[in-house]
């Protein structure tokens, strides 16, 4: 960093620190990827079959799609967190309407392993509604 000094009225004096162009270039952040249409395609097929790649699958996809490993990899990161997301959205709906169906004014759905548990959140120590396999939500 370069240092300047700018000075202001009643003799007080300001010590800025301005950056360099080198730095400027380097605090630049790098472009968002556009993805073309088949590039998603392809991308969601193979999530869609596994939602987790193995670093040769990683390199094979990134050859045949023209990106680079980490695009991919962070393709799927996101990709996984939007569907966890999606899947909690519905369970937390799907929670509501049982609830309400079997008259349990509001229960606390969460996803342990391979299951959906409801619990009764209205008491001091939550118990078990039901659980149910997260295979019949996918």
């Amino acid at each position: 960093m370069r240092k300047c000094e700018c000075e202001l009225q009643n003799d007080f004096t300001f010590v800025l620190f301005a950056e360099t162009e080198k730095e400027e270039k380097e605090k630049t952040r790098r472009r968002r990827t556009s993805f073309s249409s088949h590039q998603i395609r392809v991308l969601e097929n193979e999530f869609d079959a596994n939602k987790y790649l193995s670093v040769g699958r990683r390199i094979h996809l990134s050859k045949a799609l023209n990106l680079t490993e980490v695009q991919i990899k962070i393709w799927f990161q996101n990709r996984r967190t939007k569907w966890k997301r999606k899947i909690t959205n519905d369970v937390e709906s799907i929670a509501q309407r049982f609830c309400s169906s079997i008259g349990i004014p509001t229960a606390r759905p969460m996803i342990i392993g391979d299951k959906l548990w409801l619990f009764n959140a209205n008491e001091k120590v939550p118990h078990v509604i039901a659980n149910y396999p997260i295979s019949k939500f996918k």
